[in-house]
């Protein structure tokens, strides 16, 4: 279903640097009006992480905050979501919506991974030409186009090669911080006295996890959105067509 009421959009978020600044900042406002959903799948995600650590430790403190870096892995929906609202605030996403993330995320995971294996350069540059291809399927969707977003993602690209790649490396250092809680929870001591390190080092993995795919999600709708909606004859350069009803 389309929804067409598109807000201003800052010309900055052209360049790589502009939208990941504009992600930052508006990162945790962006996540507000969500924000019990938030803290409902963190709790969750507290709960199972403390009984698996009760039931077997060792195996837990191996691999850290598992069961919360994976609820961050459902989150990816929720920020998507959110992000696409940065701009289209009437959107609302479907079924249809995440099935078709699912599938071209699987596309975008395979096509990268072939690339690496060949060489490291042919990776590169999947990863910088096709790097968006879920957040411009999303924003197809959310203006009711049947347009490719393989096509569409290709040719948003075209003439923005390093700094889609400049962007992707960005977001990449950030992702780093994803692993904070692994860290953590691999030089804990566990013990039967020490149970609630097992809430907080799951809880920091998960503010930390879903913060920074709120950032990279918002980072990146902006890159493309800013270049995919284009200016009203007449408006200003910045102020976007509504989409079609």
């Amino acid at each position: 279903m389309p929804h067409g009421n598109v807000r201003h959009m800052d010309p900055s978020w052209v360049n790589a640097w502009g939208a990941f600044v504009s992600a930052l900042r508006d990162a945790l406002p962006v996540m507000k009006p969500r924000l019990w959903w938030y803290v409902g799948m963190a709790a969750i995600a507290a709960s199972i992480d403390y009984f698996v650590a009760q039931q077997t430790p060792h195996e837990f403190l191996e691999h850290g905050a598992v069961i919360a870096a994976t609820f961050v892995g459902v989150g990816y929906f929720f920020t998507l979501a959110s992000a696409i609202r940065s701009v289209m605030p009437d959107y609302e996403m479907e079924l249809g919506d995440v099935l078709g993330l699912i599938g071209w995320s699987i596309v975008l995971c395979l096509m990268t991974a072939i690339g690496i294996v060949l060489l490291i350069l042919p990776g590169l540059w999947v990863v910088a030409r096709f790097g968006p291809l879920p957040q411009v399927y999303a924003l197809l969707r959310a203006q009711g186009s049947d347009e490719s977003a393989f096509t569409v993602t290709y040719d948003e690209t075209q003439d923005r090669y390093w700094h889609c790649l400049g962007l992707i490396v960005l977001l990449s250092i950030l992702s780093s911080l994803g692993d904070f809680g692994d860290r953590i929870g691999s030089i804990v001591p566990f013990s039967s006295g020490w149970g609630w390190i097992v809430l907080v080092v799951s809880l920091v993995t998960f503010a930390i996890g879903i913060w920074v795919q709120q950032v990279t999600q918002l980072a990146l709708v902006r890159w493309v959105a800013v270049k995919m909606l284009p200016s009203a004859p007449g408006a200003d350069e910045d102020v976007p067509v509504p989409a079609a009803p």
